[in-house]
């Protein structure tokens, strides 16, 4: 009686990450490079929207940070993922935008 008590009670506690550690949400947090690549190739405008959208928010959350980030615009940011992930198809997109932000100065 007791174990099933507790096991509800620690179902409903938060579970906290390492310190240092992050979750990323959304679906630049699990879509592939060769995914990326596929819909940039595709026809899909909606999915493309989507994933460009993600980019940019995560490159724009991490500006808030006040580094000294290089400017650009979104074509430029589209030509430096589209290049990162030829060369790391198996690798998120995420990893590919922490890059790009890596190459803009952020951390």
């Amino acid at each position: 009686m007791f174990t099933a008590f507790l096991s509800v009670l620690l179902a409903g506690a938060p579970m906290t990450a390492p310190k240092g550690s992050h979750t990323s949400y959304g679906i630049g947090a699990s879509t592939s490079c060769g995914g990326w690549l596929d819909v940039r190739k595709g026809q899909d405008i909606n999915e493309l929207y989507a994933l460009q959208q993600w980019v940019l928010g995560y490159v724009t959350a991490t500006g808030r940070l006040d580094l000294e980030m290089t400017h650009t615009d979104a074509a430029g940011m589209w030509s430096f993922i589209d290049g990162y992930c030829a060369g790391h198809p198996l690798v998120t997109l995420e990893n590919a935008t922490i890059a790009l932000s890596h190459e803009m100065g952020g951390p």
